[in-house]
């Protein structure tokens, strides 16, 4: 018998590396570049240095 696929079986393959260059393309940081840090590939993300990045006043 086959295998049954359900959503939380199936993953993204991601076609980025750490320390790829890349551009945000959507989100309130739309159009910034930074390197990759770290790559999450069950969840289909990335952690991009610069990006979301806070701070304090």
């Amino acid at each position: 018998m086959a295998k049954k696929t359900t959503q939380n079986n199936k993953r993204q393959k991601v076609n980025i590396k750490k320390g790829d260059t890349v551009r945000v393309i959507t989100g309130e940081d739309r159009g910034k570049e930074g390197s990759v840090l770290r790559v999450f590939p069950d969840d289909g993300r990335i952690l991009i240095e610069i990006v979301n990045a806070t701070r304090q006043h």
